[in-house]
């Protein structure tokens, strides 16, 4: 160990737990205001479907066997992929880039953009469900890290294009 280097220090499992579940309750704690429910619920609650939507695709038994025990005997592949869509287009729409133009210029790439990611994701997806092994658990770690991984990248390009928003 180097001299200017300190040892870590190892924290007590109550302290990890507890910013750990402040983490993933932080992003449910803005005010319930039609623009937040609009820009931030529907948007959030859209990737919690894209995920959903990517289980649904390659590992449908999951999501059906679920579903049946909670008493669900639908298929609710369309639920996920229209919250998705409607999550992705509404994040779309309030975007920095999209500021400048028209109100029905902005609805319909964003519309358009919000439906072609997500109908590509789940191509790509059904493509990867022929050609990847049967084991559920490598099909739904695959699932969840395709699509956090897709939306990771979908939200790096569109800072992109916001930073080139703001130099303009």
């Amino acid at each position: 160990m180097s001299p200017n280097s300190s040892p870590v220090k190892a924290q007590k499992p109550e302290v990890v737990l507890n910013r750990w579940c402040q983490q993933l309750s932080s992003p449910f704690q803005k005010p319930w205001t039609q623009t937040n429910i609009l820009y931030h619920y529907v948007p959030l609650f859209g990737a919690i479907d894209f995920h959903l939507l990517a289980l649904n695709v390659l590992n449908p038994k999951l999501l059906r066997n679920l579903g049946r025990s909670i008493g669900l005997n639908v298929d609710c592949t369309n639920l996920f992929l229209a919250g998705s869509i409607a999550g992705g287009t509404l994040h779309l729409y309030n975007r920095r880039h999209m500021g400048g133009l028209t109100l029905s210029h902005r609805a319909m790439y964003s519309t358009y953009l919000g439906s072609l990611s997500v109908l590509g994701s789940v191509l790509l997806w059904a493509i990867g469900s022929r050609v990847v092994p049967g084991n559920p658990l490598f099909r739904t770690l695959l699932a969840v890290g395709s699509a956090w991984s897709m939306l990771k990248v979908k939200l790096s390009f569109l800072d992109h294009l916001d930073a080139g928003a703001k130099q303009r």
